[in-house]
């Protein structure tokens, strides 16, 4: 079993915290900046002869939309990231319905191959009413937004949420040596801890008879500065919002991203990646 898997949520983090902290709506995305990191991470996978899954947002498609292409051209999987970067807990039925046709529709129109798997922005989808999650085993044949520790807990979420199609590839959660700290393979706890922290806890992963994944994200490749939001850009934005924005953009953008690809390097090395989700449909294990 031994090699693990890789996958980018792949978003825009100026536009997606300025969404989320209420300065628009939507609004331009920093291409040029997405465009740099995509070629980062393609150039790491082709030096190691392999293919990646890539979460894209939906309205990428619309605003980088050559991006989103060449991302499928280049033989990687294009799987959804929602709509947009939205936290799908607390989202009507009606509305996460919608927003899940229309994101698959946008991207499947630009990358002309099917839209099978997702992953929740955040892994915030409501994982105690099973409404959200029959919706994404409506429309996608996989999900990536769950953690779990062992095969056990797998089984138990999909027979409480009542899932019958879906594969699910979760996250592993688990601990760091003795100590009851839960971490996850991936994002702020891939950048934060020691490679060899990351390594044992996909020993542990594959102790519990799941596959090792990974996830990052563009703007932890290397400086995240070019994603950052300019003074300039919080116009009419209260001092408390600042200082939030700027603490979570120290945290995302900064803290740690310096060692990623090295990291991804080493990682690899002892983990061989094991390409595209989607290729693994049938044998990921569930039960």
């Amino acid at each position: 079993m031994t090699g693990m898997f890789l996958s980018v949520d792949f978003e825009d983090f100026s536009h997606d915290m300025k969404r989320q902290t209420g300065i628009w709506k939507t609004g331009e995305i920093r291409t040029d900046e997405l465009w740099r990191k995509y070629s980062l991470i393609n150039e790491f996978l082709a030096r190691r002869n392999s293919k990646a899954t890539f979460f894209c947002v939906g309205m990428l498609a619309d605003q980088a939309t050559d991006l989103i292409a060449q991302i499928a051209k280049d033989g990687h999987e294009v799987a959804c990231h929602f709509l947009f970067h939205d936290n799908l807990a607390g989202m009507t039925t009606q509305q996460v319905d919608f927003d899940f046709s229309t994101a698959i529709e946008r991207l499947e129109a630009v990358t002309n191959s099917k839209v099978l798997g997702f992953r929740a922005p955040r892994f915030n989808i409501n994982k105690t009413d099973p409404e959200q999650y029959r919706l994404v085993e409506k429309h996608f044949a996989y999900d990536s937004s769950f953690f779990c520790n062992n095969r056990a807990a797998l089984a138990e979420f999909k027979r409480r949420m009542g899932l019958t199609s879906l594969v699910i590839f979760p996250i592993f959660e688990g601990k760091i040596g003795r100590v009851s700290v839960r971490v996850k393979s991936g994002g702020t706890y891939f950048k934060l801890l020691p490679v060899s922290l990351t390594a044992d806890l996909f020993n542990q992963c594959e102790n519990s008879g799941l596959h090792p994944h990974l996830y990052v994200h563009p703007y932890e490749i290397g400086s995240g500065a070019g994603f950052r939001i300019r003074l300039s850009e919080m116009q009419g934005v209260g001092w408390a919002k600042r200082l939030y924005l700027a603490a979570k953009q120290s945290q995302w953008l900064n803290a740690g991203n310096a060692g990623v690809m090295t990291k991804l390097n080493q990682l690899s090395e002892e983990f061989p990646l094991k390409g595209r989700l989607c290729d693994h449909l049938a044998t990921e294990p569930q039960e």
